[in-house]
């Protein structure tokens, strides 16, 4: 992927892409399934997940001795899969186990764990995936068309990368391993990705942009959010101001709204 990025950035074409720095993947758990259960849409979906010969299929491509095509299963095991949100308190306590743990607890094949909370959760149910590879996150991170982003989705256990991101980049990445320095983290979080949307006036510290800065001590500057507990604010942020507005002053919002709807 990034040899076409490179082929594409050298015949002229603006190309970037966002990456954050996590070794696992968020999103919804009906994700796993195979793509023909989809066709039809939500309602044909949970129909198939309820039929017996359906279910079966879909168990059997969820199998990590399954053969080609893409299963998540296959890459992170079903102690790799953590379920981070649902919607109704009956499965609130589920939320950060993994469905190797779930199906332990419920007495059943991990896989049917899975189908079987699909199901009862209308399909409302997002899911933490372990498969990523350290020296891959470095490599893509050092591409100069990466973008820093949080991908983020809120409820639930969230992944750490909604609290996180931005320190780990300045702190771990850039100040503890050099995989960045300094400049170049900053640019990828914040003019790259402005210029990048069509953001004209916003992304840096210049005379007619607005004023949304973060101020921090890049000795200090630490995420602390982790998957255990992932809704922990970072250390070493001093300061931060949206459009012009102090909000954050030593560890506390001040309760200013200056944000806005930007358009682009």
């Amino acid at each position: 992927l990034l040899e076409m990025i490179d082929e594409a950035r050298d015949k002229g074409l603006d190309l970037t892409f966002d990456q954050y720095p996590y070794l696992a993947g968020c999103t919804v758990l009906h994700a796993v399934l195979p793509s023909w259960t989809f066709k039809g849409g939500p309602e044909k979906l949970l129909d198939h997940l309820q039929d017996p010969s359906d279910r079966a299929k879909i168990k059997e491509r969820l199998s990590p001795e399954a053969g080609k095509g893409e299963n998540f299963v296959k890459l992170a095991g079903w102690e790799g899969v953590v379920i981070s949100g649902v919607q109704t308190e009956k499965n609130k306590p589920l939320e950060g186990k993994s469905l190797a743990e779930i199906g332990d607890i419920v007495g059943k094949d991990p896989a049917d764990a899975a189908l079987d909370l699909l199901v009862e959760e209308d399909l409302a149910v997002s899911m933490i995936i372990h498969l990523m590879d350290e020296a891959d996150v470095r490599r893509i991170m050092q591409h100069p068309a990466q973008m820093v982003c949080t991908d983020g989705i809120r409820g639930g256990k969230p992944h750490p990368r909604l609290y996180g991101t931005y320190p780990r980049i300045l702190g771990h990445y850039a100040r503890d391993e050099n995989v960045l320095d300094l400049p170049q983290a900053v640019r990828k979080a914040t003019s790259l990705p402005a210029q990048r949307m069509g953001l004209k006036d916003r992304g840096l510290i210049k005379e007619g942009f607005k004023a949304d800065i973060v101020v921090f001590d890049h000795q200090r500057i630490k995420d602390l959010a982790t998957y255990e507990d992932p809704k922990q604010f970072p250390e070493g942020i001093a300061h931060v101001i949206v459009n012009g507005a102090l909000t954050v002053s030593g560890g506390s919002h001040l309760r200013a709204q200056a944000g806005s709807v930007l358009t682009r």
